[in-house]
């Protein structure tokens, strides 16, 4: 039989089993019904086992739908024990999956897969590598993700990073699952000194080819004493739709007005979302004037309904990310369109608005990060910095051992390197923190060698990349793990790998294997919760139980050389992927 990755997690598989065992444990229980979460299936906590549930302990005391009082009169005991005698194993109807089951605890079933079953995930990830595991066609959605949304007026700061990369991971998560998703930046409010300046510049007709700092300043300070500091700002926004979003504004008021939500208070139009004691949503001022939530709102209707003429793309989810300080405005919004009855899709499921919030960026002393606390304001001065630090430390480091550099690189390629692990290392970071937290920004923790890091899985990538270069000689021509394999998934030559690997497997070496497989069901928990520090999380249990194995399981010169190279071969594809997902870049070399 050949070898073949599913292209379903480990816990759909352990989900379908015991949907099996239970129709026959409990036959008057619709088990098609039962949602995946009812289930209770997760990684166990005992030694001896891969997986746990706890749906005996749910259905043990579960009444009926005929008689509420009673239950299906059994015990949660009772009911596991019989759900471990149903279950399909590999000593009973040669299940290739499941190896043993057993109940401890009074109820709670604990799983052990199969080697085999482990190992020829691995070989297929280490001939076939990482595929993205794309939904099946019709439960692939358009989703379009706001995020970044930087002031066009002035430089970047550090906190557009985190929105930036939040975003960005998101996005490349939900396209890995098969989604069509457009990603979208919002430039925000003009400003009124940049408006100003604009005005300024147009009225003196200043040429911009030889524009100077000074007569930038000049024209400022002009335009303040003519406005007299009384500046209208003006909105606009930017992407899909572009500018032309603001003039959505004028339909979507009365779109709103049909709804039968508006309130009228000396000409201002304002909707009552929480009840007539509460302050309304204003999105008219009484002027005539629209606000940030106008637009908001023409922009949310646009993406719904479509903007004919610029993006007609009726879209099935829109996510926002954006900081905490923006809870309520984007609760008040989807209120909003959800009572105007824009989501509603008649015989499909309803548009999905969510608000993917997340903290604050903290200097070491715990205040808002800037350049007062010693830290950094902008991002520019933030990456120059992480790489200022990389050269540091590497130059420390030669004399340390800590990092060995294998080749001789010019001064240029060194900087470059520097570079491209600095920001790694910061947008590794970022991501490593739980989203919705404040968190400390310190430079030697984002670069630290050890701990949840980018660098501690790129010197991870790296090492495998060593290996490879050990394995095929350090000047021969095989450089790729496909070329030193020689194997194929469905080739005599694997299978005899495969069997090696499982038959007679060192502890860390199965350790390492059992959670390479579980890559997709990480994937699939990150983007349940839009969380990419889970994903972080996981990679770096991957690096952990990889640097593991290489210490206690010779690789090189050794009888299983062979099946040993194929799980550093499936690693390095799983490591490779996880860090393409949270838009790291691996480096050969450390």
């Amino acid at each position: 039989m050949a070898a073949t990755r599913s292209t379903l997690s480990c816990t759909w598989h352990v989900q379908r089993l015991l949907r099996r065992s239970l129709r026959s444990s409990l036959p008057s229980v619709d088990v098609a019904a039962l949602p995946a979460a009812s289930l209770g299936v997760r990684r166990s906590a005992q030694s001896d086992a891969d997986y746990q549930t706890s749906l005996a302990l749910q259905l043990g005391s579960r009444p009926s739908k005929k008689k509420k009082q009673e239950t299906f009169g059994v015990t949660p005991e009772e009911l596991a024990n019989s759900i471990v005698d149903n279950l399909p194993t590999v000593e009973h109807q040669k299940c290739p999956l499941l190896k043993d089951a057993f109940v401890t605890n009074g109820g709670f079933v604990n799983l052990v897969l199969h080697d085999e079953w482990v190992a020829r995930q691995a070989l297929a990830m280490a001939t076939d590598g990482i595929k993205p595991t794309r939904l099946p066609a019709d439960q692939q959605k358009d989703i379009i993700v706001d995020f970044a949304a930087p002031n066009m007026g002035k430089k970047l700061h550090v906190g557009h990073l985190r929105s930036s990369v939040l975003g960005d991971t998101i996005c490349n998560l939900l396209e890995f699952r098969g989604h069509r998703v457009a990603r979208v930046s919002h430039t925000g409010d003009v400003g009124s000194a940049l408006a100003t300046l604009i005005v300024e510049i147009m009225e003196q007709q200043v040429p911009l080819e030889t524009l100077t700092d000074a007569q930038l300043g000049a024209c400022y300070e002009a335009g303040k004493r003519k406005l007299g500091g009384q500046i209208d700002t003006a909105s606009s926004t930017n992407g899909p739709q572009g500018p032309r979003d603001v003039d959505a504004c004028v339909p979507t008021v009365p779109k709103m007005e049909e709804s039968g939500l508006r309130v009228t208070s000396k000409g201002a139009l304002g909707i009552f979302l929480d009840g007539p004691d509460k302050p309304p949503m204003l999105i008219r001022k009484s002027d005539g004037g629209f606000l940030y939530a106008t637009v908001d709102l023409a922009c949310l209707h646009s993406r719904i309904h479509g903007f004919p003429g610029v993006d007609s793309t009726q879209y099935d989810e829109v996510v926002y990310v954006t900081d905490q300080s923006q809870q309520l405005h984007f609760q008040h919004l989807f209120a909003a369109a959800r009572k105007a009855g824009w989501t509603n899709r008649p015989g499909k499921e309803d548009v999905k608005l969510t608000h993917a919030p997340f903290g604050l960026v903290l200097g070491h002393d715990g205040t808002k990060l800037s350049s007062r606390n010693g830290a950094f304001d902008y991002l520019e001065d933030l990456l120059d910095g992480a790489a200022a630090e990389c050269s540091r430390q590497a130059l420390a480091s030669a004399t340390t051992g800590v990092v060995v550099n294998e080749l001789s690189l010019t001064q240029k390629q060194v900087d470059a390197q520097n570079r491209v692990v600095g920001d790694a290392a910061v947008r590794y970071f970022e991501l490593a923190q739980q989203r919705e937290r404040n968190y400390k920004f310190i430079m030697s923790n984002v670069l630290n060698l050890k701990g949840n890091t980018g660098v501690y899985l790129m010197y991870a990538s790296a090492r495998l990349q060593g290996i490879l270069r050990k394995a095929s000689g350090l000047n021969g021509d095989q450089t790729s793990w496909d070329a030193l394999l020689g194997l194929s998934s469905d080739s005599s030559a694997a299978q005899d790998v495969l069997a090696l690997a499982s038959a007679d497997w060192h502890p860390s070496e199965r350790a390492l294997a059992l959670l390479l497989a579980q890559f997709d069901d990480e994937v699939a928990a990150t983007l349940a919760h839009l969380y990419p520090h889970y994903l972080c999380d996981y990679l770096f249990r991957v690096a952990g139980h990889f640097h593991g194995f290489y210490e206690n399981c010779r690789v090189l010169h050794d009888p299983r050389q062979d099946s040993r190279l194929l799980l550093c071969a499936a690693t390095n594809a799983v490591l490779r992927r996880g860090l393409q997902l949270v838009g790291v870049e691996a480096v050969d070399r450390m």
